[in-house]
């Protein structure tokens, strides 16, 4: 199960996608990798959603997230006891020939605690670099309960069996928030104001926002666990402050996205290094009427930058000026 999601982490990634894209692409895999670790859900789900508030973690893991026809049925099967540290999930893209398409980072089922006949729910994990990308984050998990919802029919439920609807969630993993929301965790419920004659809540949503590595609760579990620490500092803060133990595949997830955060952010800087130079030089171009040998000569520019700064410039069609003096 562990490598069907490896597997299928790997498998979202486009062939056509090359360079800076698919350096992005890994490392939201990474992302999606520890995020399907199963003690790692335990926390989510105790920290966000009321019903597993007072479960033990263990008992969350084992028993509650992917439960086994045995578990459901309250027979013990020994095969079953310790389940894999990573889950199976469900099909993470939902195409609706109306909608388009939706693709989930993390889905699975999930029973109910305290509720007979081993209820199941449906739970999706997405994990938030921007905290405001354009739109509120809290409407966006609310439309992925409502497709989480309106895609059961015919799989959940027929007709106009209603009552056969699975309750949904949808939780949101901020790793970059607002310094003032850091630590915080916003939930959104769906509940009957006086009775439930008219039926249940069908959907919950919450958004988590993380705090500094090593800080109390699920924040700060979050926080260090999608860190840029050393990864071994990030592991014995796991183990020391949240029970957390390193499987291979979280550490595989966390060394990947080390890795791969470094190299974007190293990108990042030379592209912005980069620019500043070809302003430069145009600047210099324009006002001093240098040619671009000069100006780079001017500039400092070691040799062998030089031919990229030249490209940049033919990029943005500065004309024959921007051709090298010989």
């Amino acid at each position: 199960m562990e490598k069907g999601t490896e597997m299928a982490a790997k498998a979202d990634l486009p062939f056509a996608a090359k360079g800076e894209a698919r350096r992005k692409l890994l490392y939201d895999a990474a992302c999606k990798r520890l995020l399907s670790n199963r003690l790692i859900l335990a926390h989510i789900l105790k920290g966000t959603v009321a019903a597993y508030g007072e479960c033990p973690l263990e008992m969350i893991a084992n028993e509650y997230i992917e439960p086994s026809e045995s578990a459901s049925t309250g027979s013990k099967n020994e095969v079953d006891a310790t389940p894999p540290p990573m889950i199976r999930g469900m099909r993470t893209e939902d195409a609706d020939p109306h909608d388009g398409s939706v693709f989930y980072d993390v889905l699975f089922r999930a029973s109910l605690p305290d509720v007979k006949e081993g209820i199941e729910c449906i739970v999706n994990v997405e994990a938030q670099t921007v905290a405001r990308p354009g739109y509120p984050l809290m409407e966006r998990a609310q439309y992925y309960c409502a497709r989480l919802l309106s895609s059961q029919r015919g799989t959940e439920f027929t007709h106009s069996h209603y009552e056969q609807l699975k309750k949904v969630y949808s939780i949101w993993v901020c790793t970059n928030p607002p310094r003032r929301f850091s630590g915080r965790i916003i939930r959104y419920q769906m509940a009957p104001t006086t009775d439930t004659f008219w039926g249940r809540s069908l959907m919950g949503a919450a958004i988590v926002c993380v705090s500094s590595p090593g800080t109390a609760g699920l924040p700060g579990l979050l926080g260090t666990l999608f860190s840029d620490i050393d990864p071994l500092e990030k592991a014995a803060l796991l183990e020391s402050e949240y029970n957390v133990g390193m499987t291979s595949s979280m550490e595989d997830g966390v060394m990947a996205m080390c890795n791969l955060g470094q190299a974007i952010e190293d990108r990042g800087i030379a592209r912005g290094i980069l620019k500043s130079r070809v302003e430069s030089i145009r600047n210099l171009m324009k006002n001093m009427g240098l040619s671009i040998d000069r100006a780079m000569e001017v500039l400092g520019i070691p040799s062998p930058d030089r031919a990229a700064c030249i490209e940049k410039l033919q990029e943005e069609e500065l004309g024959p000026a921007v051709a090298p003096s010989r």
